[in-house]
């Protein structure tokens, strides 16, 4: 099996479905200068999680003082800079507490001033004595970027609210789309086939761009590659409720036996009780299915393909291997019968009521291409009956401006090439192709393409024709 694309750039094989979204929990630019922070500093921490609706960050200051009453006291100026538009706005402290609020979760979205690391921050409290107080602020209209924030105290400051260090005043920092998305939620649908972007399923035909083939017993084929929602094969039950049947390729009949190897993530946000938490799950797969988590044990076997039920589990995320952030959902399909493959699935995680599970666009919201190269024997740019796939042939994924080449895939056994984990943008796909051939389809360069996030599109096809007499005019030559 060989990698489905690699990176121009490097050299290297390379997946864009490899590693999640490129998304530090907090990506400090210049770090919180929390200078010689020691047991006098009255505000000594500042963490933020998304206040739960797009675009909005709630911010919290911590005091180093313990919480006889909450009160409130200055106010939060945040500004963006280096190419962010978001205006200077002030706004006073509305948000009291003397419980640390959920979402904050200590080295990932909440810092502390210390005085081991004068010029940034340190993920635990050196000052662990004391500090039962928070007062925090809303703002709305943010979008992903690099802000300076200031802290703004009132003329006379308590001893409660008074900023000890000139890091706590004003710096900047990165605040990532993972707080500025809605991203949390109580439960990420995980179904196969469930179409992301509109609700309801995925047409028969078009690519899964949630579930990755990862792994099938051909030496031909290319990995990771999207799956595809077929058509269910006679023998099996109809597809769950907001599922589909998916397979390896488009269609139902694999003969070769052995295991078909599907993947998925989901991701959980800091501040769940993973023991809590649950992944609910049900499944049927030609001719078996088992589940497993990060690399873990399977624990869950699927029903038979012929199931017109399915049994549904529910596992305490603590139980099989969940962590906080990424998770990778692994199911193994293995074919017996050498007949036909394909699962169906029906799953979500569940972490309410503070909604610590992560919505999928926000977790991997990457899309996926899929096209076909053939030798198009009569010229006529359409893939007919007695056309075959051409192996070994690049695809090159370019930027529409400037058309850099971003990454390459090479056709299958098939004839069939793969992106998977392709980011939200518009591109321009191209072949490299040889002076003995003519491309016939598309009858342009190539094909332009507009990927909205979750999103499949495949078909993608180039034609290529092969004439006995050298070249004529007809169709596009590079």
């Amino acid at each position: 099996m060989r990698e489905s694309h690699r990176s121009t750039r490097t050299g290297h094989s390379y997946a864009f479905g490899s590693s999640r979204k490129l998304r530090s929990r907090v990506a400090v630019v210049a770090a919180l200068a929390l200078a010689n922070a020691s047991a006098n500093a009255h505000t000594k921490a500042i963490g933020y999680h998304n206040a739960g609706t797009p675009g909005s960050v709630t911010f919290w200051y911590q005091s180093w003082h313990p919480c006889v009453a909450p009160f409130l006291e200055g106010s939060f100026n945040l500004v963006g800079i280096n190419g962010n538009t978001y205006p200077s706005t002030t706004v006073p402290f509305t948000l009291s507490t003397c419980t640390k609020p959920p979402l904050l979760v200590d080295g990932i979205n909440n810092f502390f001033a210390c005085s081991s690391n004068p010029n940034g921050f340190c993920a635990t409290d050196e000052d662990a004595s004391g500090g039962t107080k928070w007062q925090g602020v809303t703002m709305t209209g943010l979008q992903a970027g690099e802000y300076q924030f200031t802290y703004i105290p009132i003329a006379n400051p308590s001893a409660d609210w008074e900023p000890a260090t000139p890091g706590v005043l004003s710096n900047t920092f990165v605040i990532t789309d993972e707080y500025i998305d809605d991203c949390p939620t109580d439960a990420a649908i995980l179904n196969t086939g469930y179409d992301h972007l509109n609700g309801g399923v995925l047409p028969v035909g078009t690519i899964d761009p949630r579930w990755t083939v990862v792994a099938d017993p051909f030496a031909g084929t290319v990995e990771p590659r999207p799956a595809t929602v077929i058509t269910r094969h006679p023998a099996w039950a109809a597809p769950d409720a907001a599922s589909q049947w998916i397979s390896g390729y488009p269609t139902s009949v694999q003969t070769q036996n052995g295991n078909y190897v599907f993947e998925t993530t989901f991701c959980i946000l800091p501040g769940v009780n993973l023991a809590a938490a649950t992944l609910q799950i049900g499944m049927r797969g030609d001719d078996a299915c088992f589940a497993s988590i990060n690399g873990g044990s399977e624990f869950h076997t699927g029903d038979a393909f012929t199931s017109a039920s399915l049994t549904i589990g529910n596992y305490s995320l603590a139980s099989i291997g969940g962590v906080i952030g990424p998770n990778t959902l692994r199911i193994r399909v293995q074919n017996i019968f050498n007949v036909a493959m394909g699962l169906d699935l029906v799953a979500s995680v569940l972490a309410s009521p503070n909604g610590t599970a992560e919505r999928p666009e926000c977790c991997r919201g990457v899309g996926a291409l899929q096209g076909q190269i053939f030798k198009d024997i009569n010229g006529n740019g359409v893939r007919d009956v007695g056309d075959t796939p051409l192996v070994g042939r690049t695809v090159l994924l370019q930027s529409l401006t400037g058309l850099n080449v971003l990454y390459e895939a090479k056709t299958d056994v098939t004839g069939f090439y793969n992106f998977a984990g392709v980011p939200q943008g518009t591109y321009v796909l191209t072949q490299p192709i040889g002076s003995s051939w003519i491309q016939t389809a598309p009858p342009t360069v190539g094909h332009t393409v507009t990927l909205q996030g979750i999103q499949g599109i495949a078909g993608l096809d180039f034609g290529n024709e092969r004439p006995l007499v050298q070249p004529r005019s007809k169709g596009f030559r590079h």
